[in-house]
């Protein structure tokens, strides 16, 4: 019953935000907000191994030196 009400949640208050930011950042944070929100419940209530931490932390960095590259040849 949790996850219908979450998701309803949700897509409402993506309504209201994209009334004042672009579709793209507020679909981003969404989508972060969700991934942390599923990590956290992995690590504390399914005692998830904190490996997951330094996968993220390693897409994190792969998609900071992506776009500097990406920003190194457009100039």
């Amino acid at each position: 019953m949790i996850t219908p009400v979450g998701m309803l949640l949700s897509f409402g208050l993506l309504s209201v935000v994209m009334k004042s930011l672009p579709v793209g950042t507020a679909y981003t944070v969404r989508t972060a907000i969700g991934a942390m929100g599923t990590f956290l419940v992995g690590v504390v209530i399914l005692s998830g191994a904190l490996s997951a931490i330094l996968i993220i932390f390693g897409l994190v960095l792969m998609k900071i030196f992506i776009s500097d590259l990406v920003r190194k040849r457009h100039k």
